[in-house]
């Protein structure tokens, strides 16, 4: 069993707009695949991640701020799909 505790939190990425539209701040976030480590006892392990990240980046905005986000997978055949 594993030992519980034992990794810090993740300090999570805060994404940056590409650009400012109209006071609107602009994102692209990606789906891909990647290797990270989840526990320090096991082997790193194939994740699918926002910009290759688990957790995703955090969006840092103001309430009642609106903000564009273009969502993009790259995960290609990997993706199981009907």
């Amino acid at each position: 069993m594993l030992q519980k505790f034992v990794d810090r939190l993740p300090v999570i990425a805060v994404i940056q707009p590409l650009m400012i539209k109209n006071k609107v701040p602009y994102y692209e976030v990606t789906m891909r695949e990647s290797m990270q480590k989840l526990h320090r006892d096991l082997p790193p392990t194939r994740i699918w991640g926002y910009n290759g990240l688990f957790p995703g980046p955090t969006f840092h905005v103001f309430r009642r701020q609106p903000i564009r986000v273009l969502w993009r997978s790259a995960l290609g055949e990997a993706f199981p799909s009907d």
